[in-house]
């Protein structure tokens, strides 16, 4: 006899027996009850294991309620779905994996807000967490919150979704729609987009109600092997676009924002991804494909993208209209569109910060996105004259995409002169038109960007940072400095700080170490047998009392006790290392 079940769950196995009773109970376990009100749909895709055993033995506990689909040979995750959506007797579907969970309030909850708002969708979506290998929350869950919502997607079209199996369907709405067996990747995206289309409209429920998504600590699961395969990279990549982008013009004309958002979303893993796998004729593909796809995105929808630095969001625009796509917009365009930033601390970081032979000398990067030849950066004393920066590849950071070097920080190197009072300014200049800059302190710079009373002093000279300009002063009284230091954590309530650094002076004045140097050595906080330990054993071995070497390193690392073997370890969890940090003279990292 046909029962009618508020829901059906259509779970495809294959070869998850050491998971499965685990999936299977967290749905007959739901607060809405079982019996009464779920179906369960187990496609068997053609397993090797004993997860057909394990399906068999839940079917003849609950025969009302399971209905045992065994396919004899695997039709991947699409064609496995496909098998089971002619068994559906709920109102609701959900296509569960066979290695997740569900939250023991979700099957309720969702029935609850799918009454509450009539028809007004057919999607609604839950929030994912992941468990077992690692925790979080995946990448698009941004648009969950305390409470249930209707996304109007036409209005909020950065709120996409992707997920199949943490969505419920309206069963009636489906009309013969299934998962493209064409498909290896994001079919599950495309099914459920292809649902949203039709009223651009879908239900989130909050943050207490999710869908418990396994990372497997063996790497076993089929997300972990898409980079392997071609047709991730390729086919798929085609298919999924071009159905979505006809559907949205078929619909409404146009491609609208939310289908251009979803394509960016599914893009960008692919530009970030090794690509090994692919030969010189695929990667020329893949960029055809690519650069079809973004005819359709406009560039504010790429450069709104989600989850993507700013170096692939150029890449993904030179992709859509060629290389030469910079250099043809007007620099006031190029600010709009915050291809260029002025005024940020990306544009000029410090790395390293020394005084040297009556000379500061500063080294660090640039990271500008615009073409090298489009632009320069000096520094401009109070007095007028210009000092221009010297390239330094060693600092240079290159970002990868698609297997090439697609956008390079630009290592830099300057020395600026001592011999009086002087404030030193950084200024951008593209194409003639002129931006002062803000000097960017990184960690080892011994400057901070966020205090304006920030300093280094060495040998009677002092470097001054107020938040955006170094001022070189002669004569310095490292007293005052640090009094202003002190005083400025003070009224900043900073007092661990503030306690930290008075600790470290009067460490530094005591006989144990006063006319010594401290050197801080380490290498990974979890694990020592790098650059960091050899450079420190030197020490151990070749300097004299004047250096006290100190290895950093967590008292749990599997290391630690082979580093307090030598009497000189600190663990990095604790309050001494912070004092030891800040008092030292040198701090020697090779990680």
């Amino acid at each position: 006899m046909r029962k009618n079940f508020k829901f059906s769950v259509i779970s495809t196995i294959y070869n998850t027996e050491e998971y499965l009773a685990e999936a299977i109970d967290s749905v007959i376990d739901q607060s809405i009850g079982f019996e009464d009100n779920i179906q369960l749909i187990l496609v068997n895709n053609g397993s090797q294991d004993g997860s057909g055993q394990i399906c068999e033995e839940y079917k003849a506990k609950y025969p009302d309620n399971v209905v045992y689909v065994h396919l004899e040979e695997n039709q991947e995750p699409t064609g496995g779905r496909n098998a089971g959506i002619p068994h559906i007797q709920g109102e609701y579907v959900n296509f569960m994996d066979s290695d997740d969970k569900w939250s023991r309030n979700a099957f309720e909850k969702v029935y609850a807000f799918f009454q509450s708002t009539g028809d007004t969708v057919d999607v609604v979506t839950c929030s994912l967490r992941n468990f077992d290998r690692n925790e979080g929350v995946h990448a698009a869950q941004y648009k969950f919150s305390k409470k249930n919502r209707v996304i109007d997607v036409l209005m909020d079209y950065k709120d996409i979704t992707m997920h199949v199996s943490s969505s419920f369907f309206r069963s009636s709405s489906m009309d013969g729609l299934g998962f493209d067996r064409r498909m290896y990747s994001n079919e599950d995206g495309l099914f459920v987009n292809s649902m949203i289309l039709r009223k651009c409209k879908y239900g989130v429920m909050s943050q207490d109600v999710y869908y418990a998504y396994r990372k497997r600590r063996d790497l076993s699961s089929r997300v972990d092997s898409f980079i392997h395969e071609k047709k991730y990279f390729l086919s798929d990549v085609k298919l999924f676009s071009s159905t979505l982008i006809e559907e949205s013009i078929k619909r409404y004309g146009v491609v609208i924002p939310y289908i251009q958002f979803l394509i960016m979303y599914v893009t960008q893993w692919r530009l970030k991804e090794p690509v090994d796998i692919l030969s010189p004729d695929d990667l020329s593909l893949m960029k055809s494909n690519l650069k079809e796809a973004y005819q359709y995105v406009d560039d504010e929808v790429i450069l709104q993208a989600k989850n993507i630095t700013m170096e692939y969001k150029v890449f993904a625009l030179k992709i859509k209209h060629g290389d030469d796509y910079l250099k043809n917009l007007p620099v006031d365009e190029l600010v709009r569109l915050k291809l260029v930033q002025p005024r940020t601390w990306r544009n000029f970081q410090l790395k390293v910060l020394e005084i040297e032979n009556g000379k500061v000398v500063l080294d660090g990067f640039t990271d500008i996105k615009i073409d090298e030849d489009d632009y320069v950066i000096f520094l401009e004393d109070k007095y007028g004259k210009r000092y221009d920066i010297s390239r330094a590849e060693r600092y240079d950071e290159e970002t990868i995409g698609m297997g090439e070097v697609i956008y390079t920080k630009k290592g830099f190197h300057i020395e600026l002169p001592t011999d009086q009072d002087n404030i030193f300014t950084c200024f951008l200049e593209v194409r003639g038109q002129r931006f002062e800059e803000e000097i960017a302190c990184g960690k080892w710079s011994k400057l901070t960007s966020s205090m304006n009373n920030s300093y280094y002093y060495c040998d009677g000279v002092a470097v001054l940072h107020d938040g955006r300009r170094l001022e070189v002063v002669t004569n310095a009284n490292e007293e005052e400095l640090e009094k202003n230091y002190l005083e400025e954590l003070n009224e900043k309530n900073i007092p661990r700080i503030y306690y930290l650094r008075k600790a470290a002076k009067l460490l530094k004045k005591s006989d144990e170490y006063k006319g010594k140097e401290v050197w801080m050595f380490a290498d990974r906080f979890y694990s020592a047998d790098d650059n960091g330990e050899v450079f420190f054993n030197w020490t151990l071995v070749n300097c004299d009392d004047s250096v006290i070497p100190l290895y950093a390193i967590n008292k749990s690392a599997k290391d630690y006790e082979r580093i307090a073997a030598t009497g000189h370890a600190v663990d990095a969890t604790s309050f001494e290392y912070k004092l030891f940090f800040a008092m030292a003279d040198y701090r020697i990292n090779s990680a």
